[in-house]
């Protein structure tokens, strides 16, 4: 029997509409000066709020990254 070679050539593409989720999340700092503490969590706090803000759209509305 002649030996049979197949060959394929295929693309595939899938679009899948984006995940939503809820993410919580929190700063905790401790120490004995009231303003030093403050300040730490202050500054804790703007860092998570830079992060998420990265990716948001204002116009589409969700985070894409």
């Amino acid at each position: 029997m002649p030996e049979v070679i197949i060959t394929v050539h295929g693309e595939y593409l899938a679009l899948l509409p984006a995940e939503r989720v809820t993410v919580h999340a929190s700063a905790h700092t401790d120490g004995d000066d009231r303003n030093c503490v403050f300040a730490a969590a202050v500054s804790a706090s703007d860092s998570l709020r830079g992060l998420v803000g990265v990716g948001f759209n204002e116009k589409e509305r969700p985070i894409t990254a």
